[in-house]
């Protein structure tokens, strides 16, 4: 038997399946079975599980049913061929019973004779015999049934031909084909209120589980149902039987009653429109009134669902598109999982985008199941996409949508069962709290401090994450009583994850209350959290380091402050020391005036001396960087004696990135001490830092040389550092040559056109003529920067006879970018040098044999209007 895939992927040996197969599909009444009950079958003889294996099985079922019918056509053949065989005295009654099964089926009287003659002669070879003879009679009689019935077939088979022949003339008459509209049983017809879904008055008591007070007949019925699965109070030992709870039991006055007999006992509970008091009635057709309105208008909304739709599936298909051209063949199951999650991404902001096109304040909350559902699953950036689209569309609800809708929908996710639902309800409450009624408001007090205990630590760090946030809505009055308990509880969480995120809200808090109760209920938590055992709680401290000393600073000790700041800079992990250290000059500033230089040299110093030789190479960069911010701060003689022996060591120091650092703040030097007494010890770095191996360093002093020329002064950086400038020119990376040429322009405005003509054109005049390309290339791009600082009769004398020179280059790259130079030039020249002096040479290049030569040149001439 051919199998459908490999067969070591089958589960067990596949000759004993298809043995129990064969046997199956030989049985009486395997023409009965369906392939679950066959696969049932199989699962409970082998004790294996084939649900994966349904293919292989299908395969093999359908394999053997064809080798059964080949065998029953060759015995119907044999058995033609000889009346007197005695295998036709052995066949059984079923077998009988299936080809008299087989005759009722036929559809053309002649056939059933013949059928029928066929089974005469059976009856006359023994098999009549070997049955009992009431059953001939009852096939006697089913023959003449089917023979009558056969008949009438007949007749409406030429009925029907008959009235197929007057529809398809001109009019059809009475007799027109009128097509039934085929109804769609998805189709919503909650507006349509008909003869016998008119709305009746439902009782107090079924108002319990319907929740409404007036309600079609039909949805009634379905609602119950609805309940009662909800509730689990079908009887288990009789399925068909309900046992009653409180509210059914005040509905139908029993405690257990048969499921499908329960609509008798509804009459008294549903009153219909004729047996309804005047008022009732006019009650209930406002009501169809208004449910029909609202019904129309949800078409409406529908077809801008069919738009978010649309764009959806446009935005899909680019971002699938986009997937398979950057990746190729992308896997199969990578793409399914990217492409749903975009696609809940691309609906939670579309929905929120169209939330103005579905009729108003009074209409919008008809988007918040869409999005509620997204809330809830387990993509945290579709959760995040659905809350971000929440809180849009909650501004949108009028006050009373907003408790009618948008507070139940927040209830439903705060207490959902998943973490998920539980996450996305924090960030919704401080959209919420303002715009509800005070009862509400406690409510929801309530909901986020239960939120703020939750078993799940994703639930209490979103909560955390939303605690400062939702304290700012709050009445100031009520800050301490409402979520003072939450934060106290937060921040000594289990969870250092919860815990770092309490650093902001303890911080929101400490702005919202006066200093009494600032210094009592804010102070000891942030104490606490400078300590906190878990180096990410004090990374996150030092982080938000000037926001803590903004709200504490005023009202506390600054000694105790910088002590628990010197603790930071100390930290065992480096992360934490980079994070403080970064704040040193900012923290510093921010100190009081009259004790801030006290502090800076006693204390703040002494541990950035430490800092110094600190073993991580980060550190020490950021050190470099604001060390001599402090300067300004303390004065010249503290600088001289304090800051200039940390500035020295840091110059020398074998990283490159903290000698870069270090170099950038030559000017806060400047402003105190003057940088000419350090030109001596920066010389050698500058120059290790210019040679350095890697490029990007080199790439970094290339930009700090216009600082560093007007704090050295000209003299000195003739001396010392344009040698280096002039060299960069030449590098073997373009980005260094590049920040070279623009760097000129910056010397020539500082320095004047005169010391470019004599310092930088000689160097342009040796690049023309050398036999690299590249730097010929380089020459054109240094003179189209100094251009921008020249005068014209400078141009015309020194950069143009160079530019003439390279219009006659070999090489088409180099006369291209002649060309371009030539647009730029031409911009600070007069219109009759332009005449005189550019048109010949682009006239010149714009018959140039090379395309690209060609273009370039006129281009210049039309941007230069020649």
């Amino acid at each position: 038997m051919a199998a459908e895939g490999p067969i070591a992927s089958f589960p067990m040996d596949r000759e004993a399946a298809e043995e129990e197969i064969a046997l199956l599909v030989r049985k009486p009444g395997f023409d009965d079975l369906t392939p679950s009950d066959i696969l049932r079958h199989m699962n409970n003889r082998f004790n294996i599980n084939f649900d994966s294996y349904k293919a292989q099985l299908k395969t093999m079922v359908i394999e053997e049913i064809r080798k059964r019918n080949e065998e029953n056509d060759s015995s119907d053949s044999s058995d033609s061929g000889t009346d007197d065989d005695e295998d036709d005295k052995k066949k059984k009654p079923s077998e009988e019973k299936k080809s008299k099964a087989k005759e009722k089926k036929a559809d053309v009287p002649e056939v059933k004779k013949e059928v029928k003659e066929e089974s005469d002669s059976d009856s006359d070879t023994g098999v009549e015999d070997a049955t009992p003879k009431k059953s001939s009679k009852r096939a006697k009689k089913t023959s003449d049934f089917d023979m009558i019935s056969n008949v009438k077939s007949s007749r409406r088979a030429a009925a029907s031909n008959a009235m197929k022949q007057i529809r398809n003339t001109s009019d059809g008459g009475r007799f027109k084909s009128t097509k039934k509209k085929e109804k769609d049983p998805n189709e919503d017809n909650s507006g349509r209120f008909g003869r016998m879904t008119k709305l009746c008055y439902i009782s107090p008591e079924l108002q319990q589980v319907t929740n409404d007070q007036f309600m079609k007949r039909c949805d009634v019925v379905k609602t119950l149902w609805d309940y009662i699965k909800e509730k689990n109070l079908k009887d288990p030992k009789a399925g068909q039987f309900i046992l009653c709870d409180d509210v059914l039991e005040s509905i139908f006055k029993k405690k257990r009653l048969k499921g499908f007999g329960m609509t008798k006992y509804l009459t008294r509970h549903i009153i219909g429109q004729s047996d309804m008091t005047p008022e009732l009635r006019e009650e209930s057709e406002r009501e169809m009134e208004k449910r029909t309105a609202e019904w129309l208008l949800f078409g409406e909304h529908q077809k801008h669902l069919i738009l978010i739709i649309n764009c959806v599936s446009q935005k899909l298909n680019k971002f699938i598109a986009g997937t398979l051209n950057a990746k190729g063949q992308s896997d199969c199951r990578q793409l399914s999982d990217a492409v749903e999650t975009k696609r809940d991404v691309f609906v939670a902001q579309l929905v929120n985008e169209h939330s103005d096109r579905v009729g108003g304040p009074d209409h919008v909350h008809c988007l918040l199941l869409p999005l509620e559902n997204l809330a809830t699953v387990e993509e945290t950036v579709v959760r995040d996409k659905a809350v971000e689209s929440l809180r849009k569309i909650a501004d949108k609800h009028s006050s009373a949508s907003l408790e009618e809708h948008f507070v139940p929908m927040l209830r439903r996710l705060s207490t959902g069962d998943w973490f998920t639902s539980r996450t996305s309800a924090c960030g919704l409450f401080a959209v919420v709290y303002p715009r509800v009624s005070p009862a509400i408001k406690n409510e929801l007090k309530s909901m986020f401090r239960t939120l703020c205990r939750d078993d799940t630590p994703m639930v209490r760090r979103a909560a955390a994450s939303k605690l400062g946030e939702f304290a700012k809505v709050f009445e100031k009055t009520s800050v301490i009583e409402g979520l003072h308990s939450s934060l106290t509880d937060l921040h000594v969480d289990e969870q250092d994850s919860v815990r770092l995120l309490t650093v902001e809200s303890a911080i929101a808090f400490g702005t919202l209350l006066d200093k009494a109760n600032k210094k009592k209920l804010v102070e000891p938590i942030l104490f606490e959290l400078f300590d906190d055992k878990s180096w990410r709680v004090r990374y996150m401290v030092a982080e938000k380091l000037i926001e803590i000393q903004n709200v504490l600073g005023e009202d506390m000790d600054p000694n105790h402050l910088v002590a628990l700041y010197t603790n930071l800079l100390k930290d065992p992990e480096a992360e934490v020391r980079c994070a403080a250290t970064q704040r040193l000059q900012e923290f510093a500033n921010n100190l009081p005036e009259d004790k801030r230089q006290g502090i800076i040299c006693n204390q703040l110093l002494s541990v950035a001396k430490e800092l110094v030789t600190d073993g991580n190479q980060l550190v020490k960069s950021e050190l470099a960087g604001v060390i001599m911010g402090l300067a300004p701060l303390i004065g010249k003689e503290q600088t001289v004696s304090e800051l200039l022996p940390i500035y020295m060591q840091l110059l020398n120091d074998q990283t490159p990135e903290v000698r870069l650092n270090i170099i950038s703040s030559l000017d806060k030097v400047n402003e105190v001490i003057g940088a000419a007494q350090l030109s001596t010890s920066l010389l050698p770095a500058i120059v290790g830092l210019a040679e350095d191996g890697k490029w990007r360093v080199r790439l970094a002093i290339v930009q700090f040389m216009p600082l560093l020329a007007s704090q050295l002064g000209q003299e000195f950086f003739d001396e010392k550092l344009l040698p280096l400038c002039l060299n960069w020119l030449t590098d073997h990376v373009f980005s260094i040559r590049e920040a070279s040429t623009l760097i000129m322009k910056e010397l020539t405005q500082k320095f004047g056109g005169q010391w470019a003509n004599t310092n930088i054109v000689p160097k342009m005049q040796k690049l023309q003529k050398d036999t690299n390309y590249l730097q010929r290339m380089t020459c054109l791009f240094c003179l189209n920067t100094l251009s921008e600082a020249m005068t014209q009769e400078q141009i015309l004398k020194e950069i143009m006879p160079i530019v003439k020179d390279l219009v006659e280059d070999d090489v088409p790259n180099v006369r291209f970018n002649a060309a371009k130079s030539l647009k730029r030039i031409g911009k600070n020249l007069s219109a009759s040098v332009l005449t005189s002096d550019v048109k010949p040479l682009l006239e010149k290049l714009g018959k140039d044999s090379d395309f690209d030569v060609r273009y370039f040149a006129e281009e210049a001439k039309n941007a230069l209007g020649l």
